[in-house]
């Protein structure tokens, strides 16, 4: 079912989603990576919320959440990881 993923950061800090794949071909891995984009050595500490998005029932309510934490690298790039989604058709919001 389709979800919608909002990342919400609990720092002050900016970050963007630089890179995200929601569904590879093949096999569903057993976790899903985002990787993030913010300025080279800050840390980071954040949560992904996915939410429902196709039933409308259930539309907007909280599919998972996931905490995100780490230190961008000197390319400012930071790779979160957890455990695989659904197969979704996503919406990302930041």
């Amino acid at each position: 079912s389709p979800l919608l993923l909002a990342l919400l950061a609990s720092s002050g800090n900016s970050a963007l989603i630089n890179e995200f794949q929601p569904n590879p071909p093949s096999t569903d891995p057993a976790t899903t990576e985002v990787e993030l984009l913010g300025n080279p050595g800050d840390g980071f500490s954040g949560y992904l919320h996915f939410l429902e998005s196709d039933a409308v029932s259930t539309r907007g309510t909280v599919d998972s959440v996931h905490d995100v934490s780490g230190t961008f690298d000197s390319n400012g790039l930071l790779v979160v990881q957890f455990p695989d989604v659904e197969n979704p058709s996503f919406t990302i919001v930041l």
